[in-house]
């Protein structure tokens, strides 16, 4: 079954600026709410609770919804900084910032 992973990244104001990262992999163990996830762009914490997940049976595809990631600034440099950062560890950003 294809999991993607969502997040959203926003700065302190989040009218400020706000963005959402997915990651895509295949895998035969479907998360549930409440199991954790980690992977390498994620340093402290190193793993994010799920907070949702949906499943299309149709498409074959689980869509997991983990918690924002708020960062301390509004200075859209740094949110561009952090999503670049996201892409080096294989997530996507199909919006620019």
């Amino acid at each position: 079954m294809k999991i993607i992973l969502s997040q959203q990244i926003t700065l302190g104001d989040f009218r400020k600026g706000l963005r959402n990262v997915t990651k895509t992999f295949e895998s035969n163990v479907v998360p549930h709410k409440g199991d954790f996830i980690s992977d390498s762009v994620w340093k402290d914490p190193y793993e994010y609770e799920v907070q949702e997940v949906n499943i299309n049976y149709q498409q074959d595809e689980c869509y997991v919804q983990l918690p924002l990631i708020k960062l301390e600034t509004n200075d859209k440099e740094s949110l561009k900084g952090y999503i670049e950062m996201t892409r080096l560890h294989e997530w996507v950003c199909a919006v620019e910032v």
